[in-house]
Order: C-alpha cells, then sequence, then structure tokens
C-alpha cells in the first residue's frame, strides 16, 4: 500500500515509516494536497447550495394562489351553527 522510500536521508529507515519522517512525505506536498482538497470540498458546497437554491426557486414558482372568496363567489352552503349535543359534557366552570 505504501511506496518505500529508501535513498538520501533515509539509511536509517526500515521502510515502516515509524521513524518520525512522516512516511516519506514531504510537508510541502502534504499543505498543497490539503489546499487542493479543501478547494474542492468549498466548490463542492458552494455547487450544492446553488443547485439547493435554483430547485427551491423553481419548486416556489409552481405554486400559484387563488382568492378562494371569489373563487366560490356567493354559491355557498349555509353557515353552521353551533348547537350542544344532548350527550356532551357541560364546559368545566372556575369553582
Amino acid at each position: 500500500m505504501f511506496l518505500l522510500v529508501r535513498g538520501q536521508g533515509h539509511e536509517k529507515s526500515d521502510g515502516t515509516g515509524d521513524d518520525g519522517d512522516d512516511a516519506g512525505i514531504r510537508p510541502r506536498r502534504r499543505v498543497r494536497v490539503l489546499k487542493i482538497t479543501g478547494l474542492a470540498l468549498a466548490g463542492l458546497l458552494v455547487l450544492g447550495a446553488g443547485a439547493a437554491g435554483w430547485v427551491y426557486w423553481q419548486l416556489d414558482d409552481n405554486i400559484r394562489s387563488v382568492d378562494i372568496n371569489s373563487a366560490l363567489g356567493d354559491d355557498r352552503p349555509a353557515k353552521a351553527l353551533p348547537t350542544p349535543s344532548a350527550t356532551a359534557a357541560p364546559l368545566p366552570t372556575e369553582p
């Protein structure tokens, strides 16, 4: 899985990477890889947020409202009057 690095400065290394030299990876290269990874993730976050915003905008444009009072007009059933039921318990009163 790992390449063994041998050469100048690695004569004492047994190739396991346990000698504290970060398994042959240079710190400058690690910083570069982390920068590229961070920028890629930031770009994906921006693209994802943009896509989510576009989907919301598209769905929001599909919603149409209707004034139900003007749509129904005067053709409505009579209003129901609240009448107490014979089997209903009376409302509680404060003592």
